[in-house]
C-alpha cells in the first residue's frame, strides 16, 4: 500500500523535478503517503502530539527500508513485494500474538482508578466538565448526555448541576465502573479507560460496535 506508490512517485517526481531519480525521494514520498491516516487517526482518538510524531517517525523509517529495496524496479516486483509483504505482516502478527499470549508483551489494561483518583476535574474535548470531591458530590458543566439510539456523529444534550458519584470496582479494572446521579441528567454507568498517567471515563455513543466513544479525561493539574 505505501511502497510500491512511494518508489513509483520518488521516480515519477524525482525525473520532473530534478532531472533524474535520487534515493532521497523514497523516504519523502514515504513520509508524506502515511501522514494522512496516522494524523486522521490520531485527529479522531485525539492522541497527543509527540506519540504521533514518534509513530510517524518510526513508520517512515521501516518502510523507507523497503522502499529503497525495491528501488531498483525488475519483472515481477509487485509479486515479490506482495508475497514478502504479506509473510512479513503475518509473522509479525503472529509473533505479536505469541508474546500477548505468553505474557512477554504487556497487554492494555485501563487503570485502577479507585475512589481517591476520581477527586478533581475531568474534562472532555469541548470544554465540558465533572468535578468530583472525595466526600462523594459532582458538579456537572455542559457534559454530554447520549441515548443510545443516538447518531454518533449527531450532537448531544449537555446536562448542568450539581449531583452525587460513587465508584463500583467491579470483578476486575475492565469491569470498575463510575455512577453518577445528577437531576436531570440520565447517564448510565461510566466505564474507565486511558493510561495511568492520563486515565479516563468514557460511555458508548450509539451502537457499542460502532467504535464512538465519550470521553472525559482527568485534568493535567488534577483540580
Amino acid at each position: 500500500m505505501f511502497v510500491l506508490p512511494a518508489v513509483a512517485l520518488a521516480d515519477l517526481l524525482g525525473r520532473r523535478i530534478g532531472g533524474r531519480e535520487a534515493w532521497w525521494w523514497v523516504p519523502l514520498m514515504v513520509a508524506a503517503l502515511v501522514a494522512p491516516p496516522i494524523w486522521a487517526f490520531a485527529a479522531y482518538n485525539r492522541v497527543e502530539a509527540r506519540p504521533v510524531l514518534v509513530f510517524w517517525a518510526e513508520a517512515t523509517a521501516a518502510l523507507s527500508v523497503g522502499g529503497l529495496v525495491a528501488r531498483p524496479r525488475h519483472m515481477g516486483l509487485v509479486r515479490q513485494v506482495a508475497l514478502w509483504g504479506t509473510v512479513v505482516v503475518a509473522g509479525t502478527g503472529l509473533l505479536g500474538a505469541l508474546g500477548l499470549t505468553a505474557g512477554l508483551l504487556p497487554a492494555y489494561e485501563p487503570p485502577a482508578i479507585g475512589p481517591t483518583a476520581m477527586a478533581g476535574s475531568w474534562v472532555d474535548h469541548r470544554g465540558g466538565s465533572l468535578v468530583f470531591t472525595s466526600d462523594g458530590r459532582v458538579t456537572a458543566s455542559g457534559v454530554g448526555v447520549h441515548d443510545p439510539d443516538d447518531d454518533p456523529s449527531g450532537p448531544s444534550h449537555q446536562c448542568t448541576g450539581p449531583g452525587t458519584w460513587s465508584y463500583e470496582p467491579g470483578r476486575n479494572v475492565w469491569t470498575q465502573e463510575v455512577r453518577i446521579h445528577v437531576p436531570g441528567c440520565s447517564w448510565p454507568a461510566w466505564s474507565v479507560g486511558g493510561t495511568d498517567r492520563k486515565p479516563g471515563i468514557y460511555q458508548h455513543i450509539g451502537h457499542p460496535d460502532s467504535g464512538k466513544l465519550y470521553e472525559l479525561r482527568k485534568a493535567a493539574d488534577g483540580s
